[in-house]
């Protein structure tokens, strides 16, 4: 039980730093092809608040949680308040404005997920066998998860998914 406690609280940690990691990214590369319009909403930031969507946060911890009362383990889905850039602001035509924006939360995602998988192979060897390195190496690896699975769920072609965009 306390097991699957601390899971459900890694993938709801993980899951709310891949949202900020995955919306700043959009709404940095909009504003590196001239769009302010991400800075002026408050959004280029990697502040929690800017991009957390109170309706996406709830559905996280719900389906996070949820699990411990079917003896299932825990997963989480949710989304984060999206980056509108106007794709007319851009330096670029609008329709590649609108694809390197959108595909830059992809990569963003998927660069961070791998660099996080790779640092778990790193830190398996090393790190001796007490709780406190079981419950890191086990984070490492649903941050890599959580991460990867944002950045291929994110490929689906449904509005608002970067899919439709890139799409």
């Amino acid at each position: 039980m306390i097991i699957n406690v601390l899971l459900a609280l890694m993938i709801v940690i993980s899951f709310l730093l891949a949202i900020v990691l995955h919306e700043w990214a959009h709404a940095q590369v909009a504003s590196w092809l001239g769009d302010h319009t991400p800075r002026l909403e408050g959004r280029q930031t990697l502040s929690l608040r800017a991009h957390l969507d109170p309706v996406g946060l709830v559905m996280c911890l719900i389906l996070a949680f949820q699990p411990l009362l079917l003896a299932v383990p825990p997963a989480g889905l949710g989304w984060g308040k999206p980056v509108k850039p106007d794709p007319w602001k851009m330096r670029v035509p609008a329709d590649t404005g609108v694809l390197l924006v959108a595909c830059a939360g992809l990569i963003f995602s998927l660069i961070i997920g791998l660099l996080a998988a790779v640092l778990f192979r790193f830190l398996d060897p090393i790190l001796d066998s007490s709780f406190f390195a079981l419950v890191l190496r086990q984070w490492v690896v649903v941050f890599a998860s959580v991460n990867i699975s944002l950045a291929l769920f994110n490929l689906i072609p449904l509005y608002p998914l970067d899919g439709y965009q890139i799409l």
